[in-house]
């Protein structure tokens, strides 16, 4: 079963065994039966990947209102279980084998969905101070395995945190896009004229993608595209 028990720590993403179960692995360090029984998120809108209850529709009734300023979001996976622990391994406990193995789920929903590859990748910054306390961008950690796995660059200096933020998490969505006007720029230099797709762990409300969106499309992006692991409710 998918979530029939803690993640080992240390468990490095080509275990000869499953994580969760302990069979065979055969991608991701899962076994089939476990990689097939994760939370994937299908159906869902294909410009802010929120899940839909059946294939009828393409897009979701708030984007078929007012698009987000990117073209398209592909998310691989719900904000469940067994997928909520990992990205809180990672985030939280350093645990970096967990970044390895989120972006190639990411990278194998990509595949099956035939994204159009953009020419860079741009993980979500942090502002610098963050940066020095966690230690690590686990976007660019995700970033720099997703662009080995599908050939891509990784473009970690394509923008930047030019603001340090309050904390998202007790915000609503409308104090979120707020908190965060104005918070990023991007390199013109990087970016102009080329198809460019975000990379975060996970899609929320969307106001940092929202943001880093508009950053870019002033930077000169001509596509900007949303790749993140996880899709909240």
């Amino acid at each position: 079963m998918v979530d029939g028990g803690a993640m080992r720590p240390g468990w490095w993403v080509g275990a000869d065994r499953c994580l969760q179960c302990h069979a065979p692995a055969s991608s991701a360090g899962l076994c089939h039966a476990c990689l097939t029984a994760l939370p994937w998120n299908t159906p869902a809108c294909w410009h802010c990947a929120e899940a839909l209850p059946d294939q009828t529709a393409s897009r979701c009734p708030a984007c078929l209102q007012r698009a987000p300023p990117w073209h398209g979001a592909w998310c691989a996976l719900r904000f469940e279980a067994p997928i909520v622990r990992w990205i809180h391994a990672l985030k939280y406990h350093a645990d970096l084998s967990a970044a390895r193995r989120l972006a190639l789920l990411l990278a194998h929903a990509l595949r099956q969905h035939r994204a159009p590859p953009p020419e860079l990748l741009v993980p979500m910054p942090l502002f610098p101070a963050r940066m020095r306390l966690r230690g690590f961008n686990q976007a660019q950690l995700l970033a720099d395995t997703l662009g080995h796995a599908l050939r891509l660059r990784a473009a970690p200096a394509a923008a930047r945190r030019q603001r340090d933020t309050a904390d998202q998490t007790e915000l609503s969505a409308k104090e979120r896009r707020r908190n965060l006007r104005g918070a990023f720029a991007a390199d013109a230099r990087q970016v102009a004229g080329r198809h460019v797709a975000i990379v975060d762990d996970v899609l929320t409300t969307g106001a940092s993608c929202h943001a880093l969106s508009l950053a870019l499309r002033n930077a000169g992006a001509v596509r900007i595209d949303v790749w993140c692991v996880a899709r909240t409710p």
